[in-house]
């Protein structure tokens, strides 16, 4: 859902990323290119006003304006991206990767600001904290990790998981 639960981005593995009005059923738009590659990560811009979704095959994150359904932004920057976070002002986007690292992105431009490292193996998710000061991830070597959104230092890892974690069942563990 987006932030104020006017939308429902589905994503699944027919290239597609299907945006919805939860109250109708209707189909408001849909991120559509050709093939049948996998998409994962999807999520919304805090204002509404943008989507982004991961095309893994491709390895290309894709961002769309919902105001026309445009792709607006198309970064191939990121090996194997997985999962995407916007930060709360909608210009910089969080995306993890196949690599024990996540990157932070500017949205306008797609270039690449920070580098979140210390995984050890690939990750699984991304994700912002409400007041955009910090991110966190997680990875295939089970911990979690949090890090300064403004340098991209660690502040600290979480290891309390005994065992990898995994995004959907029977996943390879790299």
């Amino acid at each position: 859902f987006n932030h104020d639960g006017t939308m429902l981005a589905t994503v699944g593995d027919d290239g597609a990323a299907r945006i919805w009005d939860p109250t109708t059923g209707d189909e408001v738009h849909a991120v559509e290119v050709p093939g049948d590659d996998e998409v994962w990560g999807p999520s919304f811009s805090p204002d509404g006003s943008l989507f982004a979704a991961t095309w893994r095959g491709e390895g290309a994150v894709r961002i769309a304006d919902l105001a026309s359904g445009r792709i607006v932004r198309e970064i191939r920057s990121v090996l194997g991206a997985f999962s995407t976070s916007f930060d709360q002002s909608g210009t910089r986007i969080v995306v993890s990767s196949q690599q024990p690292r996540a990157v932070v992105l500017d949205v306008a431009s797609g270039d690449e600001v920070l580098s979140l490292e210390g995984h050890l193996h690939g990750l699984t998710d991304v994700a912002w904290n409400p007041d955009g000061t910090t991110i966190a991830t997680s990875s295939f070597d089970g911990s979690a990790r949090i890090f300064d959104a403004r340098t991209g230092r660690q502040r600290f890892a979480l290891l309390g998981h005994g065992g990898p974690s995994c995004p959907w069942p029977g996943a390879p563990i790299p």
